[in-house]
């Protein structure tokens, strides 16, 4: 009996007339070569294991320059693709560093996250903006906490011209909620 038969076979096109037995012939040869190749693993894993270890060795060695470049633009790349999930992740670092982080509130962190998504989506709009604390980290009146109710995002040039400081004021309302008083503390240097 033959059959008409059109594929690849070990990743080159084939187009023949073979007979079946023949494609079963070469099925259990197949099946063979990878039951004996799996046995000489199981039998020679640690060998293996460590010729692969001192070829990354000596790969990593010979390669180093190229290996860096590859990692540096992964890294980059990866940076630019999630900049607002890397700003995040950085603010928190510090806050963390800086023991100004809660702990045991749900969605907090992730309030967080789509505070400086959106300013990235800002900055890819065009504007220059900067996701600020409004009371600082590390104030010398006071301290801020790093969550999303002490978030803003405001202007660079205003948040690099505020450095870290905070100025303290009072308003007093009226009974319709109308400002009536409005105070701003000064500090002595």
């Amino acid at each position: 009996m033959r059959k008409d038969w059109t594929g690849t076979l070990q990743g080159r096109n084939v187009s023949t007339v073979m007979l079946v037995k023949d494609v079963v012939r070469m099925r259990i040869v197949w099946l063979a070569q990878k039951e004996c190749s799996q046995m000489y693993y199981k039998a020679n894993k640690g060998r293996i294991k460590e010729y692969y270890k001192e070829y990354g060795k000596v790969y990593r060695k010979t390669n180093a320059e190229a290996i860096s470049i590859r990692m540096k633009e992964y890294q980059r790349g990866y940076r630019e693709d999630n900049k607002a999930k890397f700003h995040a992740y950085r603010a928190k670092y510090r806050a963390v560093q800086l023991e100004r982080t809660l702990t045991g509130i749900d969605n907090l962190d992730f309030e967080v996250f789509l505070i400086y998504e959106e300013a990235s989506e800002m900055r890819k709009a065009g504007y220059d903006v900067h996701v600020d604390h409004v009371i600082p980290l590390q104030g010398e009146l006071v301290s801020g906490l790093h969550v999303p109710w002490n978030l803003e995002i405001i202007a660079a040039k205003d948040n690099l011209s505020k450095n870290n400081s905070f100025t303290p004021y009072t308003e007093v309302y009226d009974s319709l909620g109308d400002v009536i008083l409005q105070t701003s503390l000064k500090l002595a240097a």
